[in-house]
């Protein structure tokens, strides 16, 4: 009997040091051939037309994407339906690192119009926040109106003479001016451009 719990311990003890050994040599294997991130460029898609504020941040972390990453990034525009064609591009690319996209606030307005193809929301996780965007009034300088009061009430003696451009209806830009025009009691004309 004690002969066979001893063989037993013993039987126990070398494969249990068999297991680590091997073990040990399978976790070392499996360290060696665990590759850098990246080994090649990252496809960055901005969801909107070139030289929007999202295809500009893009642009600029292009610039330096090399000297960070060692690899470059490569920028594709996907614009239309005020972002949804190029997050659906996003949501659905393989998710091994080698895709990402830039995202705005617009993000959040999809749920509003429809149902769309992914929920974005979960269907994308974010990375980093590397910009904001204020949105601004602005217009020509040599005009009469002094500060916004001024372009109200001129606004609201010559209806739709004013015109505002946005980058596409359902976009923030669109919805904002939409916002200010019913607040301010006025009726100007939109401009959509496709970016």
């Amino acid at each position: 009997m004690r002969k066979n719990t001893l063989f037993l311990l013993v039987a126990c003890l070398m494969t249990i040091s068999t297991l680590i050994g091997g073990c040990s040599s399978i976790q070392n294997k499996a360290v060696n051939t665990i590759s850098k991130y990246p080994e090649k460029p990252i496809t960055m898609i901005v969801p909107f037309s070139a030289g929007g504020g999202l295809d500009l941040t893009a642009r600029a972390l292009e610039k330096s994407a090399t000297k960070y990453l060692g690899q470059p990034l490569a920028i594709i525009n996907k614009p239309g339906a005020a972002g949804s064609i190029g997050y659906n591009e996003i949501a659905g690319a393989n998710p091994d690192g080698y895709t990402i996209g830039t995202v705005g606030v617009d993000i959040l307005l999809q749920s509003i119009y429809g149902p769309t193809k992914y929920n974005y929301i979960t269907a994308l996780d974010p990375i980093v926040q590397v910009s904001t965007s204020p949105l601004v009034l602005a217009v020509k300088s040599d005009q009469v109106w002094q500060n916004v009061d001024d372009l109200i009430e001129y606004a609201k003696q010559h209806p739709r003479e004013l015109k505002y451009g946005h980058g596409g209806v359902g976009t923030i830009n669109h919805l904002v001016s939409v916002f200010f025009e019913q607040s301010a009691g006025i009726n100007i004309q939109q401009v959509p451009f496709r970016g």
